[in-house]
């Protein structure tokens, strides 16, 4: 299958009780305060089972699904989506008949663990539109694009921005992707001035949401300067960054990634003022917790999922695309 990656691993959490005293809840910011939850995946880059990466076997599809349904069924309003790159690597922009075949199981199981949307990341741009329409995985939203060229006409369906009812909280979802990260730079527009214009519109439209929340393809650097580029954004995203970091603050906003492979869950619960109740100046995020679960062999497993794994598994090796033995 895939080579892996060794990498350290981050569990740390950060809330409103250890930021500074403006973090704080006063009786004068309980009012309209609100929790929610933000589920999310990232970098899955084809990894179906388990992964042996050097820091333990972690990952694979039937502990991912137990574990998202043990978090959508506690008591906290909450979305689920992924961050992108989905897929194995192509080369050359070509994908085996056994990468095919894994992208096609790997979006059905995302089918059904109630994902909400996924956006598109430099890796999957390296895939031409034929190959997007019928392996991207079929969710309650199409896949976001903000900086997707106006004249692109592309079978799949992008959309600037993508908007979510989280409990009592409007969240407007964007996604950026930096033209020199993709072989098809042409596909994309230089991504500053279109994310400012929608998270103007966002901001100041007739419709304003609650949150602002950006999923960044970009340089780690760059995701870390954006929130004094852009005072709108409350979380920033990074799609592209490997190794796990936990919830930090960045300016009035909040930072964070996810861990690539499937081999770990990210979570980030939130706590924040409805836009009635925010002051200018003032972050929108009163406290907030932001961590990574590791998807061990000890965690619970999804027995319906397992049984699919393997038979996708033993399919694999039927039509000797899998060594017999692996």
């Amino acid at each position: 299958m895939a080579l892996c990656l060794s990498f350290g691993v981050l569990s740390s959490t950060t809330d409103a009780q250890s930021g500074p005293a403006s973090d704080r809840e006063t009786p004068e910011t309980q009012q309209g305060r609100h929790r929610i939850r933000l589920l999310f995946t990232g970098n899955t880059l084809g990894y179906i089972d388990p992964c042996d990466c050097g820091g333990g076997v972690l990952g694979g599809l039937d502990r991912r699904s137990a574990t998202v349904r043990d978090m959508l069924n506690q008591n906290r309003p909450t979305a689920l989506f992924d961050l992108g790159n989905l897929f194995e690597v192509p080369n050359d922009s070509y994908l085996s008949e056994l990468g095919r075949r894994q992208a096609r199981y790997l979006s059905d199981e995302m089918e059904q663990m109630d994902y909400l949307f996924m956006a598109l990341g430099y890796q999957d741009l390296a895939f031409d539109s034929l190959f997007l329409t019928e392996h991207l995985p079929h969710l309650e939203y199409p896949p976001l694009l903000t900086n997707r060229s106006s004249d692109q006409n592309d079978l799949i369906e992008t959309v600037p921005r993508i908007r979510l009812k989280i409990g009592e909280l409007t969240l407007d979802f964007f996604n950026v992707v930096e033209p020199d990260l993709v072989t098809r730079p042409g596909l994309l527009l230089p991504w500053r001035a279109t994310l400012g214009e929608h998270l103007h519109a966002s901001e100041h439209g007739e419709d304003p949401a609650d949150l602002q929340v950006v999923i960044a393809h970009v340089a780690w650097e760059t995701s870390e300067s954006m929130p004094a580029e852009f005072p709108a954004i409350d979380v920033i995203i990074n799609g592209i960054m490997l190794i796990p970091r936990q919830g930090t603050r960045v300016g009035n906003s909040i930072g964070m990634t996810a861990a690539s492979k499937g081999q770990m869950l990210a979570l980030l619960d939130l706590t924040s003022r409805s836009l009635s109740s925010q002051q200018t100046g003032q972050s929108a995020i009163l406290g907030f917790q932001g961590r990574h679960i590791e998807l061990k062999q000890s965690s619970l497993s999804d027995p319906s999922v397992y049984e699919r794994m393997t038979a996708f598994l033993q399919e694999l090796k039927r039509d000797n695309l899998i060594p017999p033995g692996s």
